[in-house]
């Protein structure tokens, strides 16, 4: 395997703290869409279980729980998490799509929020099962379950950038990358991985609609400076491999 260029964190961290602060009103109006939909699925979802003789019955019921609304088996919420699992998914293509231009040196309007996204249905399936193979894996063994996830953290990025051609090439690539680099990449997986479990505890320990909406936003309100620090490190390693 041919040794990559090692990359400094630092500089990663300097160019998406000052990416972020120069394009910040861009990314916030990005997180406040993703925040409004989120808001809508989850809070229209608390709101129709406040007047339960409009709701279904088959909706309501679940014979492990007296606690209704918030309950994993009701095939309303498993709805709702699909929804908002396809709405985090699209914010984050969305990031990256605009951390990619902001690195190539363009300058992101407004009007980019809009535009089409051709690859998205691609890059979709591709997390799904980035996703599946590694909870599968880490249920399995843990450290190798790890292992796959980190040299897997790319997928879906040269989709975006529209270097691959199909799942398994963006696979690959995601794994050369990151094989000659991964005491870089180790941290930026836990800082992730260490920021979701933390929503995903705060919304599952208070268990209300409110703390689950103010939880999100601030996830979807770091995430573009997790995806700016991502992209310079996957364009880092991307450049130096095209050059050889």
């Amino acid at each position: 395997m041919r040794e990559l260029k090692k990359l400094s964190l630092e500089e990663a961290l300097w160019f998406g703290l000052k990416s972020y602060a120069y394009n910040f009103e861009l990314f916030l109006a990005l997180v406040v869409l993703a925040s409004f939909v989120f808001f809508m699925l989850v809070g229209g979802y608390a709101l129709l279980f406040s007047f339960p003789h409009y709701t279904p019955a088959f909706l309501l019921k679940n014979p492990l729980s007296s606690y209704v609304p918030w309950s994993l088996l009701s095939p309303l919420y498993v709805c709702m998490v699909l929804c908002v699992f396809v709405v985090t998914e699209y914010f984050f293509y969305r990031l990256i799509k605009l951390s990619m231009s902001i690195y190539e040196g363009h300058t992101p309007s407004f009007g980019s929020l809009f535009t089409r996204s051709p690859h998205f249905g691609q890059f979709f399936l591709a997390r799904i099962l980035f996703y599946s193979k590694s909870v599968v894996r880490f249920m399995l063994l843990i450290i190798p379950g790890i292992r796959y996830a980190v040299l897997h953290y790319f997928t879906g990025y040269s989709i975006t950038h529209f270097f691959a051609h199909s799942i398994k090439d963006d696979a690959i690539i995601s794994k050369i990358l990151v094989s000659g680099s991964s005491h870089d990449v180790y941290p930026l997986f836990l800082i992730n991985f260490m920021l979701f479990l933390l929503f995903l505890g705060a919304c599952m320990v208070l268990n209300h609609p409110i703390f689950v909406l103010f939880f999100g936003c601030v996830y979807f309100l770091i995430q573009p400076l997790m995806t700016l620090i991502n992209v310079y490190t996957y364009s880092t390693l991307m450049a130096f491999y095209r050059s050889h």
